[in-house]
């Protein structure tokens, strides 16, 4: 036997049947690799080792959700790059900041997302409130289009607790008040809906997942915890 022949291995004919699919896999995995935009790649980087208070916070409910299903972070789908991407339903859920507000390029990118099958969901950049009657906690806003769907609402509430952790409480439902008739306001679950204290806006509050002693649809409640 010369220096450099090699004894031929003899596997399992199991194990030899899965081999072209390995090499298949690992052969569109390098594809992949080499034609994602590198500047993508690295603004993924970049935004992981950036994230704000508030997207830790999402990323930490999303890492530890109950729903059975798996979320990543600053992925790179079809060219665009996702704050918070669920592979198997085909889910982006964005955080934006004010400059985001009817962006032109943000239209374009969540076309081309949905034309491949693809749910995005935009809330805004968000903001806890409280006040001597009790928490508010941390909403997450969408985009607010005036339309009142109550498996749709405009906000996710969420407290947040002594240990740092946050847990959804409320949605809120949301409408401009140029789209609101002051002597016609919109209704929901019996409840009509009501002007914001300083916002342009109508709201209602439903508070789902966190008992309320001072109703089921007050804007605030005393049991939850207070803003950080």
């Amino acid at each position: 036997m010369g220096l450099w022949t090699a004894t031929p291995i003899h596997l399992p004919k199991a194990v030899r049947n899965l081999t072209p699919l390995i090499l298949a896999f690992a052969s569109r995995m390098s594809y992949v690799v080499r034609h994602i935009d590198p500047y993508l790649l690295n603004q993924s980087r970049i935004n992981k080792q950036k994230m704000n208070h508030a997207e830790v916070r999402l990323w930490w409910d999303l890492r530890n959700t109950q729903f059975g299903v798996r979320f990543r972070r600053q992925h790179v789908v079809h060219g665009c790059l996702l704050d918070f991407a669920c592979l198997p339903i085909r889910l982006d859920i964005e955080t934006d900041g004010s400059q985001h507000h009817d962006s032109e390029s943000d239209h374009v990118r969540d076309a081309l997302l949905q034309s491949h099958g693809w749910t995005v969901l935009r809330f805004w950049t968000p903001t806890c409130f409280d006040n001597p009657a009790g928490g508010m906690g941390i909403h997450y806003v969408r985009n607010i289009d005036g339309i009142v769907d109550a498996n749709d609402p405009e906000a996710l509430v969420y407290e947040v607790r002594p240990n740092g952790q946050t847990k959804l409480v409320a949605v809120e439902y949301i409408v401009p008040e140029t789209e609101v008739d002051p002597a016609n306001p919109p209704m929901l679950y019996g409840h009509m809906f009501h002007p914001h204290a300083f916002l342009p806006v109508y709201i209602l509050h439903v508070w789902v997942w966190k008992t309320n002693p001072d109703g089921l649809f007050a804007d605030f409640n005393p049991n939850v915890t207070p803003c950080p």
